[in-house]
Formats: structure tokens, C-alpha cells, sequence
């Protein structure tokens, strides 16, 4: 379970898999009180996530917060920002 990098508390599950082998897995966690969110996705997918980062996930602006390896699995930890914190987004 992971611990959220803000409040330093236990976080929720928010996401559970059971497939073929698989029984009951925990994918994703929350911190409610810090609007953070962690999902585990495979590690090759680390050279495309940089800290600092934001984007939409779920039509939500989220900001990558940390990036974490445990076991197999990086687990990726993403702060939803208000409409005041969101920094806008220029075409040039």
C-alpha cells in the first residue's frame, strides 16, 4: 500500500483487478485529502513520465508528483490541480 508523499499517510484503494491467476490486485490508490492518485503501470513507461509533468487523465488536470518503483511495477503519483493551478497551455 502505498503512502501518499504529501500527508505521509496509507493510501486507499481505488482500483482492484482479478483476471486469470490474478485474484483481487490492487491497480490504484487515493488520498482524498490531498487530491492525490497512484496508479501502477509497467516500467518501460518511465522514459515518457517526468516529474512536474501535467496532463488530462480521466477529464481531470493531474500533475506528476513521483514516480516510485516497487517490485515489478512503478507506481506513478498524480496531485489533481484546481482551476486556479492549472498553468495554461499555449499554441506556438
Amino acid at each position: 500500500m502505498p503512502i501518499c508523499p504529501l500527508c505521509n499517510r496509507p493510501m486507499l484503494p481505488d482500483r482492484v483487478i482479478s483476471l486469470a491467476g490474478i485474484q483481487e490486485k490492487e491497480v490504484s490508490w487515493r488520498c482524498e485529502r490531498d487530491d492525490v492518485h497512484v496508479g501502477a503501470v509497467h516500467p518501460v513507461q518511465i522514459s515518457h513520465l517526468k516529474i512536474g509533468r501535467e496532463e488530462d487523465a480521466a477529464g481531470r488536470r493531474t500533475r506528476i508528483i513521483k514516480l516510485e518503483m516497487e517490485g515489478a511495477e512503478l507506481l506513478v503519483f498524480r496531485q489533481g490541480l484546481e482551476p486556479s493551478n492549472r498553468r495554461e497551455a499555449t499554441d506556438a
